[in-house]
């Protein structure tokens, strides 16, 4: 007798998961990949019901939508642990900028980030919900099924709420999780020490509309003090951190995202060996981030341009 569910996918020729764990894969399990031939997948009510070979799903269950994946790939849905979701303007021309040398280096990234801050303020809601969705579409397409989303480009308690009110309102099959990334840089001609404080005042009002609190630890953001009381006060407000760390200069982002157990640490360009060792004994991920250094035209320290 055949049990009943939503969907069954059959016929793939290779079905490509991560084995059991608990918590993220580190050091050699990052390896370990467990790969079915001839395989297919048994869906009821959104959950996977059972994974096993064309045969014995085809066997056990009939479904409403049946598809056949011959000469395809079954696979987890993809995560993008690391975007700038809702967001005004472009920066093409800063791009154009640099890849024909009319723009300096100094101040380069913080320059970008007021620019998208600028644009990101004066487009409406609808407008920037409008983008947003077209990004998750092309996501998706790509087989993304979850996606983190900071905010960080409003650069003032109001709208950096209003970001992540966005954010929330948000109608897609991708999952978006939203993060408040308040302290992304400090605002043009605003007071740092009085920037700090607001951010941390923002907290509690944040909390119900975001899961991560995430701070730019880093020469270009924040010192490893503002962050550590950032994040500090976060993780009392019942945010999970992640941070981004050491991308223009390392300053110990990454040891403090170890310490701090943040949920990742991310960029990383400039990550010191003892940063790299106190991830490693950690369940903080690192995330990288190449086309960043791509779009900026830095080359990481020490690269000899061959390998």
């Amino acid at each position: 007798m055949t049990e009943r569910v939503d969907l069954v996918i059959t016929g793939a020729s290779e079905l490509v998961t991560a084995p059991p764990a608990e918590g993220p894969l580190t050091r050699g399990d990052l390896n370990r990949l467990h790969v079915m031939a001839a395989a297919g997948v048994a869906v009821h009510r959104g959950r996977i019901v059972e994974v096993g070979s064309s045969t014995d799903i085809e066997t056990r269950y009939t479904a409403s939508i049946e598809l056949d994946a011959s000469g395809g790939l079954i696979s987890a849905g993809l995560v993008e642990p690391h975007t700038h979701l809702v967001f005004g303007g472009s920066r093409h021309q800063e791009y154009e900028r640099i890849l024909t040398g009319s723009d300096s280096a100094s101040n380069r990234l913080e320059g970008g980030i007021n620019f998208t801050v600028d644009q990101t303020r004066s487009a409406t809601d609808a407008e920037l919900k409008l983008s947003a969705l077209r990004d998750l579409d092309a996501f998706l397409s790509s087989g993304v099924t979850t996606l983190e989303a900071k905010s960080g480009y409003g650069l003032t308690p109001d709208h950096e709420l209003r970001l992540l009110r966005i954010i929330n309102e948000l109608d897609h099959p991708v999952d978006v999780i939203p993060t408040y990334l308040a302290a992304h840089v400090v605002p043009t001609g605003g007071d740092r020490a009085a920037y700090v404080s607001q951010v941390i005042d923002t907290l509690h009002q944040a909390r119900p509309l975001a899961e991560y609190c995430d701070v730019f630890c880093d020469p270009a953001g924040f010192s490893i003090e503002e962050c550590r009381a950032i994040a500090e006060r976060a993780i009392a407000a019942g945010f999970k951190m992640r941070i981004h760390a050491d991308q223009t200069g390392s300053v110990g982002a990454a040891e403090l995202a170890a310490e701090l157990r943040a949920s990742s640490a991310d960029h990383l360009d400039h990550v010191s060996s003892a940063g790299m060792a106190a991830l490693a004994d950690s369940k903080t991920v690192a995330v990288v981030l190449p086309t960043v250094a791509l779009h900026m035209l830095e080359v990481t320290p020490g690269y000899d341009g061959k390998t």
